[in-house]
């Protein structure tokens, strides 16, 4: 095999045992594989468990602009793309878990004692950057007037105010704009704005992109079950089958060492950072009303997971949702690699992400306010 911290090629045990001043040989993709990192997808887990692989990849967040390589996949206007990326991948996770994820999060950072920290470095001339640290008490404060006080720390009520006019009463005008505001919240079509956007998309002849990696994070049925490391693995394989072959493959995944621990610190979850009991007064789920307006407000979301199904969905046009016209052909390839099996787990979760919700998206049933009501009926 051959490492990032050497040219030279090596057995496998070679590669596992070498180190040089704390840098371990890695399998390097960076030129070639950017991944999305979704926040609120399990983006955390997902660079762990590469690292685990030994396997580089450039890595995108919280923003598709924000690059490890700070090669940019997007064209920006009047310039050529300076990626060399032909392989895209993208955690993807049910939209509407995401805000509520993304909401608690949030919730447990203002409740720490963040705030008084970033307040006490503002004041102290001796801390150091000070401009910076008051900028950051001025964000903390925006958002905690919106959250804590707009929203009454309720993911319920900002989903609610999402709705459109006519599907519910609960409707606040400028909800759209603080929904960009909190943080992770981008939607995946905003994500893949560059690839799904006929307008964005016919401006770049240059893009390279050949294969499209959907890894989904979904938990199916009442079960706890969720297959998102399983999804990583096989990715790895996969990867690591193209760059050499399936034996070879197989064999580095077997014989890589146990689990050391060390690198927890550096990938662990964000939210564990800002863990505070005080978040357990935070909801975890939506009503229904709640979730029907979060649903619809994300529809192009719940587009673009249906097109990711490909032309093997035989559940096309399901619930409503049409998949998109007009994006890149890549697209629909999102669950066609690794093997069969790999490929329909792969369907079957974003397939599972648009049943849950299924009797919201499609819209031919009435008002958000309507289907509530037939609910409790």
């Amino acid at each position: 095999v051959h490492s990032k911290e050497t040219t030279k090629s090596m057995t496998i045990p070679q590669f596992y045992n070498y180190e040089n001043e704390n840098k371990k040989c890695m399998h390097n993709f960076d030129d070639t594989v950017t991944l999305f990192h979704v926040g609120k997808a399990g983006g955390g887990t997902f660079k762990r468990n590469l690292q685990i692989n030994r396997i580089s990849v450039n890595a995108c967040h919280p923003r598709p602009g924000t690059c490890d390589n700070r090669k940019n996949i997007q064209k920006k206007e009047g310039h050529q793309s300076n990626s060399t990326t032909t392989t895209l991948v993208i955690n993807v996770r049910d939209p509407v878990d995401r805000f509520v994820s993304a909401f608690r999060w949030r919730m447990a950072y203002l409740l720490s004692d963040v705030g008084s920290k970033l307040n006490a470095s503002c004041n102290n001339p001796n801390a150091g950057n000070t401009r910076r640290a008051c900028k950051r008490v001025e964000e903390y404060r925006k958002e905690k007037l919106l959250l804590v006080g707009k929203y009454k720390s309720d993911p319920n009520i900002f989903a609610k105010a999402l709705c459109a006019v006519d599907d519910s009463p609960q409707h606040q005008d400028g909800a759209s704009a603080d929904f960009a505001e909190l943080h992770h919240s981008m939607p995946l079509s905003e994500w893949l704005g560059f690839l799904i956007d006929p307008k964005q998309i016919a401006p770049i002849p240059d893009i390279n992109i050949q294969n499209f990696i959907a890894v989904p994070m979904e938990k199916q049925g009442d079960g706890d079950e969720m297959l998102f490391e399983q999804h990583i693995e096989q990715l790895s394989l996969h990867l690591l089958r193209k760059r050499y072959n399936r034996g070879i493959a197989e064999d580095i995944l077997r014989r890589k060492p146990p689990d050391d621990g060390k690198g927890k610190g550096y990938c662990k979850h964000s939210s564990v950072s800002f863990h505070n009991k005080k978040n357990t007064s935070v909801p975890s789920t939506l009503s229904p009303l709640g979730e029907c307006c979060l649903a619809r407000y994300l529809h192009e979301d719940y587009r673009l997971i249906q097109t990711m199904i490909g032309e093997n969905n035989k559940t096309n046009n399901f619930a409503g949702v049409a998949p998109l016209v007009g994006a890149h052909p890549a697209i629909k390839g999102a669950c066609s690699w690794g093997s069969q099996e790999q490929q329909m787990l792969c369907r079957s979760d974003l397939r599972s992400m648009l049943v849950r919700r299924a009797r919201y998206l499609d819209q031919s049933l009435g008002t958000c306010s309507e289907i509530v009501t037939d609910l409790d009926d």
